[in-house]
């Protein structure tokens, strides 16, 4: 999977453009694939990566310690849901291929409660698997209909359109970048504010 999201994930990253000592959360750190990266440009302090799955958390450790060595950037266990920081908290937020994996009714949910925990004027910067556009059209309504049939397969990932509930939470969206075709997946990237 790591290669099909490769290109949006470094999009991301490069649109996130966190300094050293801002306050980053990565919502789903996952395998820490983009967490390690930032952290061994911009240094760990400062830096949190949350995923629900202890596992997933192991994996990110040992990732950091390959990628960063030296950085002790911070992992928890927790839920998007119901973060532990102090309203206006954090200066921005990575979230790649989180939102198309929570059930629909938890999306916004979950952002109206990252955009609690930023600053004003703090960013996030939402990365995912989005309907595909032009020649990649095809494959997101193959994929789409395939996951209403076997959902597991796809590790309860879709296709979703971020904009509407960034919105919805109450975020001012900045922009949007659309990759697909040989880049990988049929993918978005949206930078948006508090």
């Amino acid at each position: 999977m790591a290669v099909h999201q490769a290109r949006v994930k470094e999009s991301a990253i490069e649109l996130l453009a966190r300094q050293p000592g801002e306050w980053l959360l990565e919502a789903g750190v996952g395998t820490a694939w983009a967490f390690g990266r930032i952290v061994a440009v911009t240094g760990g302090h400062r830096a949190i990566g949350l995923d629900v799955a202890t596992g997933m958390l192991d994996v990110a450790c040992d990732a950091i310690a390959q990628r960063a060595p030296g950085e002790r950037p911070e992992l928890m266990l927790g839920d998007g849901a119901r973060l532990p920081f102090r309203d206006g908290a954090l200066d921005c937020v990575l979230c790649t291929y989180t939102l198309d994996v929570l059930p629909s009714e938890s999306i916004t949910p979950v952002l109206v409660e990252l955009r609690r925990a930023l600053r004003d004027g703090g960013r996030i910067v939402v990365a995912g698997l989005t309907d595909g556009e032009g020649g990649d059209a095809a494959f997101s309504e193959d994929w789409r209909a395939r996951y209403i049939a076997d959902p597991e397969y796809f590790g309860g990932a879709r296709p979703l359109q971020a904009r509407p509930h960034l919105v919805e939470a109450g975020f001012e969206v900045i922009e949007r970048h659309y990759s697909g075709g040989d880049a990988g997946w049929p993918s978005e990237i949206v930078l948006a504010r508090r």
